[in-house]
């Protein structure tokens, strides 16, 4: 499988983030994710189900937060025998 890549990191106002964040979060509630940036693009469908971490640090009167999504585009398959085959006892 391929691996694809996007990066992006420029400084900007608070005005300017709160939309890229608006944006994503659009993006969320509609399925799917493209990021664009020049002539880059990268397109992610999103799943119902996605990892959340969030980190901050501060440091010397820097701040950093960080906040990442993960998640899978494959759904796992259970076959039919393997979920017939289950049972749970005390």
């Amino acid at each position: 499988m391929s691996t694809k890549k996007f990066d992006y990191e420029s400084l900007q106002d608070a005005h300017s983030i709160k939309t890229y964040l608006v944006s994503l979060i659009d993006s969320i509630e509609k399925g799917r994710i493209i990021l664009k940036s020049n002539g880059e693009e990268m397109a992610m469908r999103v799943d119902d189900l996605m990892k959340f971490s969030v980190q901050a640090k501060k440091k010397d009167g820097q701040n950093k937060l960080s906040i990442k999504l993960s998640w899978s585009e494959i759904k796992p398959v259970i076959k039919e025998e393997r979920a017939s085959s289950m049972s749970i006892g005390s």
